[in-house]
């Protein structure tokens, strides 16, 4: 039984096919063979996506590139995809959100509270590193030969 997921996925991939043999004429050939179908393309590609575990997120190219293989190769044998699979077309295009002027005041002061934060954090480590490191021991000046590096 297909879902209204399943569907949108399969008339993504149909649309982008579509477009593909209106601007490619070696592709529309290939894409009007009899033998080859929207619903076999869609269950190559779920099969094909299953082999790479339980759940797995494809990017667009993957999914179209896949169709356009299935589409090129004669020899692919599709098995029926298990009901249980499902698909999804996630949009392409990233989500806004609008923080009303009460949200970005809440969040700009989180920000500086955080950043005073990681700075404190910051000095008190070189602090205790400063604290650390080995002092020189006082030697008499007779048992060393002047250098123009000392500086003591």
């Amino acid at each position: 039984m297909a879902t209204s997921k399943d569907n949108s996925a399969k008339e993504a991939i149909k649309a982008y096919l579509d477009r593909r043999a209106a601007a490619d004429t070696q592709f529309a050939a290939v894409y009007a063979k009899p033998h080859k179908n929207i619903d076999e393309c869609f269950s190559y590609i779920l099969g094909e996506a299953r082999r790479r575990g339980r759940e797995v997120c494809m990017t667009d190219e993957e999914v179209f590139g896949l169709a356009v293989h299935y589409y090129d190769e004669d020899d692919i044998k599709v098995k029926p995809a298990p009901r249980v699979l499902s698909a999804s077309a996630a949009s392409a295009a990233p989500r806004t959100i609008e923080l009303t002027p009460e949200e970005k005041a809440t969040a700009r002061e989180a920000a500086k509270r955080e950043y005073e934060r990681l700075c404190l954090e910051e000095e008190a480590l070189e602090s205790k590193k400063r604290r650390k490191a080995p002092k020189k021991k006082a030697s008499p000046q007779f048992d060393q030969q002047p250098s123009l590096f000392d500086f003591d």
